[in-house]
Order: structure tokens, then sequence, then C-alpha cells
């Protein structure tokens, strides 16, 4: 998932990063590439307890951003050779990787082809003091 680190699993495993490398072949500072399959160690964690612990970190991490954030439209985006989900994502759209994988939940955002329309939630930032909306430029 967008914004896990091999830190983060190591933490949720109960485990120190340097294993989690061993096990994959990780350099240090080599990048969790989204999409890709990692072994894991669950010999002090179970599975289950491994997946409560990620749920509650995107919950925490949701829950921030929708006291910042809230979805004002969508709007739909074709694909076209050379468009990056990432680019689109972060400096076009404005919009987090993870909220976008939420509105386009049957989609796998790391094969996508030109033509492939996904869905793009359009945000606007909330303003805390009045309660008013504001656009995400004015951040």
């Amino acid at each position: 998932q967008a914004e896990e680190t091999l830190g983060h699993y190591a933490s949720w495993l109960n485990i120190r990063t340097q294993k989690l490398r061993d096990l994959n072949g990780y350099e240090f500072r080599k990048p969790v590439v989204i999409g890709r399959r990692l072994q894991l160690d669950f010999a002090r964690v179970t599975a289950e307890q491994f997946a409560a612990k990620r749920t509650a970190y995107h919950r925490e991490f949701q829950e921030i951003f929708f006291t910042r954030y809230r979805i004002a439209d969508t709007t739909v985006h074709e694909f076209r050779q050379g468009d990056s989900l990432f680019v689109l994502s972060l400096r076009r759209y404005k919009v987090p990787v993870w909220l976008l994988r939420q509105y386009n939940p049957d989609l796998n955002l790391n094969r996508i082809k030109p033509g492939t329309r996904i869905v793009i939630p359009q945000i606007e930032r909330v303003d805390s003091d009045t309660g008013s909306q504001g656009s995400i430029a004015d951040a």
C-alpha cells in the first residue's frame, strides 16, 4: 500500500527491519515497490495481529487526512501513453494514492494501460476555524 515502508512492516511484525531486508534481498535504503510481494516473518505475531496493526495505521492516517480535507466532487481521467499514476496523483490532481485506490477498488493501479478510465476524487481543504472550504491549492 502507498505510505508503507519496510520499517512499518517490521514494526507490525515486531522484528528488525534488517531481517525483512534479508528475507527479501533488499539492500539498505531500497524502497518497497507498491504491488510487489514481500516475504514476511510471522514468528512473533500472527497474521491477524499484523493485519490489525496495518489497518489501524491506515485508519489513523485517513482520519487525519479527513480532518483537513473533504471530497468535493469526482472527475474521470483517461490514461494516455506516458501518463504516470504517481505524477497524476500527487502533482496534477493533488490526491493521495491511497485515496485513488479507494475510488478505483477493482483496478490494478500498477498496470494501467492507455485508454483506462479512473475516477479521481477532487478534494478541498477544510478550514478548521470557520468550517469553510477552500481549494487544495490554497494549502
